[in-house]
C-alpha cells in the first residue's frame, strides 16, 4: 500500500500513511495527538455520506459500542467536502494474518482462541438484533497481541426484537459469495441470524486449513458445490427449494444426488481426517443446510469444543493480560 501522506487539515490527527483504498475514498493510519493512540481514519466524500449503507453503519455503530470484539466508532468529523470516520487501528485483517504467518492454517489451538472472540462478537450483535450479513476474513481484524474485532457493518441489518426470529423480508444480494449461506445463494428474501452462523462455519474452516473451502464465481455454482461437497440429501434440497419458492416464486434448480457423503460431519471428516471430533462437531453445527437447524451463537459457545478441558480458564487469563 502506498505510504503517501494525506493532509487531514486537522490539529488533532497526524497522518502516518495510507493503508487502504476503495471507491468511497481512502483509509489512513494516524496518530491521535489528544490520546497519543494510533487510529485508522476512513476519509470519504460528501456524496457517500448520504448513501443508505453509510447512514446505516453510523446507526448500528451507535448501538454496538460496548463490546471488545466489535470495532468501535471513535469519532466523526467533517472538513471541507470530506467526512472522516475514526476507528481503533488494527494491525491485520484475518486474511492478511493467515497469508503472512500461517499459510497452512492457524491450527487447532490458535483457531479456537480466535473463533471464541469472533463468536462472542457476533453473539453481541445478535443479542442487539443486528445481523452482520458479510462475515469473512477481510472483515475480522487482529491486533498483534491477538485481540479480534469484527468490522465493516455497512451492510449489517438491524431488526426489531419481535421480528428477529420471524424471517423479515430483506435484500438477498448481500455479502460475499464464498461465505454466503445456501438460502442466500438461492435468493431468499426472508432470513435472520442463521445466515451469520453459516458464514462462521466457513470462516472456521479457512482459519484451520488456511484456505477458503468453496470458491465459485456465481451464486448457483457456489450453491451446487456446497450441495456436492457437504453431501446434502435430495430431501433437504427439496425442502429448501420449496421454502424459498413460497417466498420468491422463481427458484427452480436441478437436484443433485450424493452417493457417498451423507452429511456435513462425514464430508469434513473425509476432507480433514486429522481434525478432532469436537472441531468437526462445532463446524457441522454451523453448516447445517436447513437454516433452522443451525445452532445459535449462544449454543456454539457452550459446545465441547470450547468448554471441555482447560481452554476457557487459559483463554480468560491470557485475554485479561491482553486487555
Amino acid at each position: 500500500m502506498s505510504s503517501k501522506i494525506v493532509n487531514l487539515h486537522s490539529d488533532r490527527y497526524k497522518p502516518i500513511e495510507v493503508i487502504g483504498q476503495g471507491s468511497y475514498g481512502i483509509v489512513m493510519k494516524c496518530k491521535d495527538r489528544l490520546t497519543n493512540e494510533v487510529v485508522a481514519i476512513k476519509k470519504i466524500t460528501d456524496s457517500y455520506f448520504y448513501m443508505p449503507e453509510v447512514l446505516r453503519e453510523f446507526m448500528i455503530h451507535k448501538i454496538l459500542n460496548k463490546h471488545i470484539n466489535v470495532i468501535r466508532l471513535l469519532n466523526i468529523f467533517r472538513l471541507k467536502s470530506y467526512l472522516y470516520i475514526v476507528f481503533p487501528y488494527m494491525d491485520y485483517n484475518m486474511c492478511q494474518y493467515i497469508n503472512k504467518y500461517h499459510p497452512n492454517g492457524l491450527g487447532y489451538d490458535l483457531t479456537k482462541g480466535f473463533m471464541i472472540q469472533i463468536i462472542n462478537g457476533i453473539d453481541y450483535m445478535h443479542r442487539n438484533y443486528v445481523v452482520h450479513r458479510d462475515i469473512k476474513p477481510e472483515n475480522i481484524l487482529i491486533k498483534k497481541n491477538g485481540l479480534i474485532k469484527i468490522c465493516d457493518l455497512g451492510i449489517s441489518k438491524m431488526l426489531c426484537a419481535l421480528s428477529f426470529k420471524a424471517e423479515p423480508i430483506m435484500t438477498p444480494d448481500m455479502g460475499t459469495i464464498w461465505y454466503k449461506a445456501p438460502e442466500m445463494l438461492l435468493g431468499t428474501q426472508k432470513y435472520g441470524p442463521e445466515i451469520d452462523i453459516w458464514s462462521l462455519g466457513i470462516v472456521f474452516i479457512e482459519c484451520t486449513s488456511g484456505h477458503p473451502i468453496i470458491t465459485q464465481e456465481t451464486s448457483i455454482e457456489q450453491y451446487q458445490s456446497i450441495v456436492k461437497y457437504f453431501g446434502v440429501s435430495i430431501k433437504d434440497q427439496k425442502y429448501l427449494n420449496r421454502k424459498i419458492k413460497k417466498i420468491n416464486k422463481v427458484v427452480s434448480i436441478k437436484y443433485i444426488r450424493n452417493s457417498t457423503l451423507k452429511n456435513v460431519s462425514m464430508a469434513l471428516n473425509n476432507k480433514f481426517p486429522q481434525w478432532p471430533i469436537d472441531l468437526i462437531e462445532i463446524v457441522s453445527k454451523c453448516l447445517e443446510f436447513i437454516p433452522s437447524k443451525r445452532k445459535t451463537t449462544k449454543s456454539l459457545l457452550k459446545t465441547s469444543y470450547f468448554v471441555n478441558g482447560p481452554f476457557l480458564k487459559s483463554f480468560r487469563d491470557n485475554f485479561n493480560n491482553i486487555l
